[in-house]
This record gives C-alpha cells, sequence and structure tokens, in this order.
C-alpha cells in the first residue's frame, strides 16, 4: 500500500468531486503489481463501471492519475507521481555523444 501525503490529502479533497476522491483513495490502497479490472473495482467501490471510468477521468484530468500503455502498463498514482513523470528534473551537465567521426 503506498503512503498517502498529508498535504495530498487536503489538496485533493477540495480539488476532486467525492466519488473521484473515493476511487483516488482505493487506487492508493492498492499494493504493486494487482490487476486494474474496472468490473472488480466497480464492485468493490459499489459504483458502475460507466462511473469508474467517468471518475479515473477525472483523477487524470486533474493530474491525480497518469496511464501509460504499451506492453507493459504503468499507471502513476497521485499528484508528485505524476508531475514527476510529466516533468522530470532536469540534470546539468550531462551529455551524450551518438555516433563517432
Amino acid at each position: 500500500m503506498a503512503s498517502i501525503p498529508s498535504h495530498e490529502l487536503v489538496t485533493a479533497q477540495k480539488d476532486l468531486s467525492p466519488r473521484a476522491f473515493g476511487l483516488l483513495m482505493y487506487y492508493y490502497s492498492k499494493g504493486d503489481h494487482w490487476d486494474w479490472v474496472d468490473s472488480v473495482i466497480s464492485d468493490e467501490m459499489n459504483m458502475s463501471v460507466r462511473s469508474i471510468k467517468d471518475y479515473r477521468n477525472e483523477l487524470i484530468k486533474m493530474d491525480y492519475l497518469y496511464v501509460v500503455k504499451g506492453l507493459i502498463t504503468n499507471v502513476f498514482i497521485g499528484r508528485k507521481a505524476v508531475m514527476d513523470f510529466k516533468s522530470p528534473p532536469k540534470q546539468e551537465g550531462v551529455f551524450t555523444t551518438i555516433g563517432g567521426g
């Protein structure tokens, strides 16, 4: 289970609808490497699958969730994780040379 920064709890309560906030807390309560199955989440959250998708879109829009799909789906939960992924810190003085000459 991921720890939830206290400042994010306060901010998320202000930024999100109550159900989207509840979904964020649900995501935080899961450990690493869990199956992301909307029908299971729907049953556990007592919401329709359509509602789960709508609230997930709210989380994405508000930068509390970011999903990268590919061979492996990576999910970034929480505003700090999302922002760190979208804007990684710049490294000063790192140069790469490709090729030779």
